[in-house]
């Protein structure tokens, strides 16, 4: 009796390359076999068959042997299936226009067979190179397949998938090849440090923390510095660092109610980040006053000569705004100079200068020249504002106090002092 090792039995096939048969016999006759397809002769050769051809459906097979004389018994009847379809794909959904770096890629696909699953596999491209680390079997005539990937490539690269699937007979089909773009991750939000409260400069330096950016972009920054209850809004884009100096200087005061309020937010060249939290701060004027030239010295003079410092000899006094905002500067005398005259007169009288450098006017607009006391002004024991809106800039900063004394007709002799006090106070300027 034949043995038949191919097909096997209970089997389903996608194609049948091949029968497979074999029998001895005692008197080394030749052999010659007969094929039964279904009960019906279908094959007579010496030979296993090749390339059998058929159409899809189901089958049962014997052989029986010949040596010419006799005929032996069929063979154990192997019952196979001829199956030429493959799996068919059907609702491709996924989250994937929605994807980010580091985030969640749902795929779904819903696969079909005539006669039974077997197995799938999801190859993609996510992480920078293919890959189809993702499979297993499955059953079945039709599941729905559902799985979650995370990409670890960033903003514009594209990613491309594809499922496929086999069936028990071995007939493999792949979906159509799917790509999306990734998107963009936004930067994160800063944390902001400094101004936050009470200050007192002008040109404070903005801090806040670095953002950070999954996709690798480079980020700048733009910051918003808004006046609360009036207007002194600036913004600045394209930071590269996390902090920034305003220029020209903030210019409002605490001292006249006003406040301002700040935050920043991060660009990676493809859309802004969440805004930070809002700090709050004001600016608290600070008047602070120097004198780098603080002593004139005349020398010996007689009775109703006149000498004055605006030929530099002597220097007159300089003073300097070493504070953080405008201010006005009174000038009183502790006592008038000479013995006769105690009282205001054209004997003891000074008047404000631009500073001189080699003779040359330096620090122009330092003060307000229409206002301020720019011709010989008497000196007084009270308060007379000698120096309107003087300026607090490094490079409009200081001012001269030229002083002007003729020594009157009836004046004894003897060393003559008086002690010039400055009396700075803020002022507002818009």
């Amino acid at each position: 009796t034949p043995n038949v090792t191919y097909p096997v039995d209970g089997k389903n096939y996608s194609d049948i390359p091949y029968i497979n048969y074999s029998s001895t016999d005692n008197d080394g006759d030749s052999i010659n076999y007969s094929i039964y397809i279904n009960g019906t002769l279908n094959i007579t050769t010496s030979v296993n068959v090749t390339d059998w051809n058929a159409s899809d459906g189901f089958y049962n097979l014997t052989v029986s042997a010949y040596d010419g004389i006799e005929s032996s018994a069929n063979s154990s009847v192997i019952h196979f299936r001829l199956d030429t379809i493959a799996p068919s794909w059907l609702g491709n959904e996924t989250n994937a226009t929605l994807v980010k770096i580091n985030g969640n890629a749902t795929f779904n696909i819903t696969v079909s067979d005539n006669i039974g699953l077997s197995s799938y596999i999801f190859s993609w491209n996510g992480t920078g190179s293919w890959d189809n680390a993702t499979n297993g079997s499955i059953s079945g005539s039709s599941i729905k397949l559902i799985i979650n990937k995370t990409p670890t490539i960033g903003r514009s690269d594209t990613i491309g998938y594809r499922w496929y699937a086999n069936d028990s007979a071995g007939n493999w089909n792949k979906s159509l090849l799917r790509t999306f773009v990734v998107n963009n991750t936004l930067p994160s939000s800063v944390n902001l440090s400094y101004p936050n409260g009470t200050i007192n400069n002008t040109t404070p330096r903005f801090n806040w923390t670095n953002a950070t950016d999954a996709d690798g972009d480079t980020i700048t920054y733009e910051i918003f510095i808004n006046l609360i209850n009036a207007y002194d809004d600036r913004e600045e884009t394209g930071l590269s660092d996390a902090n920034y100096t305003p220029s020209p200087p903030l210019k409002y005061y605490s001292d006249d109610g006003y406040k301002y309020e700040w935050w920043v937010r991060a660009y990676d060249g493809t859309a802004y980040g969440e805004n930070s939290s809002r700090f709050n701060f004001s600016i608290q004027s600070s008047v602070i006053i120097s004198l780098p030239i603080a002593n004139v010295s005349f020398g010996e003079m007689r009775v109703n000569e006149q000498n004055d410092t605006t030929d530099d000899a002597p220097p007159p006094i300089v003073i300097q705004n070493d504070g953080n905002s405008y201010i006005n500067v009174n000038l009183t005398v502790d006592s008038y100079l000479w013995d006769t005259k105690q009282e205001e007169s054209s004997y003891f009288q000074f008047k404000i200068d631009n500073v001189t450098v080699s003779g040359v006017p330096a620090e122009n607009g330092s003060f307000n020249s229409s206002a301020s006391a720019t011709s010989w002004t008497n000196f007084s024991t009270t308060n007379s504002t000698g120096i309107y809106w003087f300026n607090y800039s490094d490079d409009r900063d200081s001012a001269e106090i030229d002083i002007n004394i003729t020594v009157p007709a009836d004046e004894p002799s003897g060393d003559k002092t008086s002690t010039i006090l400055f009396t700075g106070y803020y002022v507002k300027v818009t």
